[in-house]
C-alpha cells in the first residue's frame, strides 16, 4: 500500500475514535450527576492520539503507532457497544447517580482499560523483549525482568479467572 493511503486510514481512524470519544465526553460532561474528575479518563485516548501524530509525522516508531492505534480503537468500540442495550442488557449500575446510559459507557470504557492494560499490553511488552533475548538482540527490557514480569501477568490473570465469578456477580 502507498503512504499516502495508509496516511488517510490513520486519519480516517483519528477521526472516527475522535467523534466517538468526544460524543461520550460530552454526554458525561452534560450530566450534572457526574463527577468532573471522570473527564480525566479521556485524558489517556488524546495523549496515545497525540503520539500517534508525532509518530506518523516522523516516521519514527510503528510500534508506538500500533498500540495506541489498538488502544484507541478498543475504547471506541467500547464506548459504541455502550450505546446498544441489546449488549449485556441486564447489567447492573456501577455508578450511583448516573442515567443507565451513562453508566454503561463509563463501565465499557473501563472494562477496556481493563482489556487494554491487563491483557494485551503485557504479554506484548514482555513478549516482544523475550523474543529478541532469544534471538540474541537487544531488548527493551532485561531477561529477569521479562521472566519475572512474565511470571507475575501469569499469577495476576491466575487471581483474575479465580475471582471472576464474583466480579460477574458484582456486574449482572
Amino acid at each position: 500500500m502507498s503512504q499516502r493511503f495508509l496516511t488517510i486510514l490513520h486519519v480516517a481512524h483519528l477521526s472516527f475514535v475522535a467523534v466517538v470519544l468526544s460524543r461520550a465526553a460530552a454526554h458525561l460532561a452534560n450530566n450534572p450527576n457526574v463527577e468532573r474528575a471522570v473527564l480525566l479518563y479521556f485524558v489517556p485516548p488524546l495523549i496515545a492520539a497525540f503520539l500517534i501524530a508525532v509518530n506518523l509525522i516522523n516516521a519514527t516508531n510503528p510500534a508506538v503507532i500500533a498500540l495506541c492505534q489498538i488502544f484507541l480503537s478498543l475504547i471506541a468500540v467500547a464506548v459504541l457497544l455502550a450505546e446498544l442495550p441489546q449488549v449485556m442488557p441486564n447489567l447492573k449500575p456501577q455508578f450511583p447517580g448516573l442515567p443507565p446510559q451513562q453508566d454503561r459507557i463509563l463501565v465499557f470504557y473501563f472494562f477496556a482499560y481493563f482489556l487494554y492494560l491487563w491483557i494485551l499490553l503485557p504479554p506484548y511488552l514482555l513478549g516482544t523483549s523475550l523474543y529478541q533475548h532469544y534471538r540474541k538482540r537487544v531488548a527493551g527490557i532485561s531477561w529477569t525482568t521479562c521472566l519475572a514480569g512474565s511470571l507475575t501477568w501469569l499469577v495476576t490473570i491466575g487471581i483474575l479467572l479465580a475471582i471472576s465469578p464474583r466480579i460477574a456477580a458484582k456486574l449482572f
